[in-house]
């Protein structure tokens, strides 16, 4: 089937002005944004119209209604899933697509079937196979696994959401994993060359 999304794919709330099609509804609550572009694809993982969708990302548009959605969105790494008959996103290195779905376990999984190498999308030639070797492991040991957080932005959310990832890393620590602060140079100019881009 087909999912609403923003036209032309370049709003984050997920709000469409076509009014032949109409904005996308949020599963948890109607009256809360679904997130865009991909809003439909969000919103229909969230009301369980399958466990998996597949949006297309070039700004925030499979994560942002993953998350307003409460469901698991990836955004590939570019050439990762070949782009070929997408006539939208093809030959671009910002534009990519991938799942939105129910939990990681089957974002892995639907990872694991549409990447890799296509010799009709150029991107994509280098692209490394996936490997779901580990996804049945017990991942009581993370040793080895790196968090790193960029503080100024992970700290500018409200309170309560700030102490429950802060909680979620700690458990993440205990297993095994280490904390890495990181910081992200000339970030202010994200905006404009994602512009340009």
């Amino acid at each position: 089937g087909k999912a609403n999304q923003t036209e032309m794919g370049i709003h984050v709330t997920g709000l469409n002005a076509n009014k032949r099609y109409g904005h996308c509804r949020n599963a948890y609550n109607p009256n809360y944004h679904t997130g865009g572009s991909s809003s439909g694809s969000g919103s229909a993982v969230a009301a369980g119209l399958g466990p998996v969708s597949i949006a297309a990302d070039g700004g925030g548009s499979i994560r942002i209604p993953a998350s307003f959605c409460g469901q698991v969105g990836l955004k590939p790494t570019c050439g990762l899933v070949p782009l070929t008959g997408d006539t939208a996103c093809f030959g671009s290195s910002v534009d990519v697509v991938g799942p939105v779905a129910t939990t990681a376990q089957d974002a892995a999984i639907v990872m694991s079937v549409i990447s890799g190498q296509d010799i009709n999308d150029p991107l994509s030639t280098h692209s490394p196979p996936l490997s779901l070797g580990q996804l049945s492991t017990n991942l009581k040991d993370l040793k080895g696994v790196k968090i790193g957080v960029y503080n100024s932005w992970f700290d500018d959310s409200p309170p309560h959401i700030v102490e429950a990832c802060r909680i979620m890393i700690n458990h993440l620590l205990e297993r095994g994993a280490e904390y890495v602060n990181i910081e992200i140079p000339e970030l202010e100019l994200m905006v404009p060359a994602h512009v340009l881009a």
